[in-house]
């Protein structure tokens, strides 16, 4: 959550997203079924996280540290979870070093995720494509609601 003034409007914009070129091969991807490393030379996103080892009077910026990912694991990473999850909104600002990435590589990333964007309004509205259920819990008789629209899948809690 490294923060940055957007010139515009003078705003203090929270960056909690990074992308470079990984420096090493050091690196491991922490993709939900992938733990490959991410070869040298070659484009990584990442997450923006605590890190537990420095101590708390350090500036914001320094506390945080990178979690990576390749790129198809990011996007993975990004369509799981909550639906109030950070996701990536203007990829231009919400990626700590886009600016310094090849052009070939930021159009890449900006295809990508206006697709996901896509995606992402498809499911959040009721979309007359996405075939929907919902399912009653046994315990507490709250309901999951379960959309479908194509490859991807949402699904809520608590209705």
């Amino acid at each position: 959550m490294a923060s940055t003034t957007d010139d515009d409007d003078d705003e203090t914009i929270t960056v909690e997203f990074g992308c470079d070129y990984a420096k090493s091969s050091n690196a491991k991807c922490h993709g939900k079924y992938c733990d490959k490393e991410i070869t040298k030379g070659s484009l990584r996103l990442s997450r923006l996280i605590p890190n537990p080892f420095i101590p708390q009077s350090s500036t914001r910026e320094e506390q945080l540290m990178p979690v990576y990912y390749h790129v198809e694991c990011f996007i993975n990473y990004s369509r799981s979870g909550n639906e109030n999850k950070k996701r990536v909104q203007n990829v231009e600002k919400d990626f700590q070093g886009f600016n310094e990435l090849k052009k070939k590589d930021k159009d890449k990333l900006k295809k990508l995720f206006n697709y996901e964007e896509k995606i992402q309004e498809k499911l959040s509205e009721t979309s007359p494509t996405a075939n929907t259920n919902y399912l009653e819990h046994d315990q507490d008789k709250k309901y999951w609601q379960i959309s479908i629209d194509n490859k991807t899948t949402k699904t809520k809690y608590g209705l």
